[in-house]
């Protein structure tokens, strides 16, 4: 009986282990899922841009990007730049663009050292024939911001991370 509850231990400590594993990958990332949800607006399917921010107010990298159809990329002015000159690999991120009042969850990893380091998440959109806004949603990437929905200025409505 007692090497049973010894076992019976042990995979509960190892399920704890487990569970906290599959919240971050071996790279250190921290997996999020990112809910945005846009306004009723009228006009095109809005192209969207999740950022991580560096604390200096700089882009540490692209997250996700809604909008597959590359030759509006450059339109997104602030984001471009910063991609132009990373040149960064995007495939793997990349979905269809977003309409008015729609909503839509995207997988996101940001580095678990940049959680509670003054790193923002942007989210930046635009709608053809529209404007662009370069900062739609911004705010700081901490556990106090997590499960929050964090509202949007112009075309989206809010966005919410959730842990997974």
């Amino acid at each position: 009986m007692k090497q049973l509850l010894k076992i019976s231990k042990i995979g509960v400590f190892a399920l704890f282990i487990i569970i906290g594993l599959s919240f971050t990958s071996s790279e250190g990332d921290v997996k999020y899922k990112c809910m945005i949800q846009m306004v009723s607006y009228k006009g095109e399917k809005a192209m969207v841009v999740v950022s991580l921010i560096k604390p200096d107010g700089t882009y540490d990298r692209t997250l996700s990007v809604l909008g597959k159809d590359k030759k509006w990329y450059d339109e997104m002015q602030k984001w471009w730049d910063f991609h132009v000159k990373a040149k960064e690999k995007i495939d793997g991120i990349t979905g269809a663009s977003i309409a008015g009042s729609q909503r839509r969850v995207v997988l996101i990893k940001v580095p678990a050292s940049a959680i509670d380091k003054k790193y923002k998440i942007r989210v930046e959109s635009g709608v053809e024939d529209q404007k662009y806004v370069s900062n739609d949603v911004e705010f700081e990437l901490s556990k106090d911001n997590i499960n929050k929905n964090i509202n949007g200025k112009v075309y989206v409505s809010s966005v919410r991370l959730i842990p997974g």
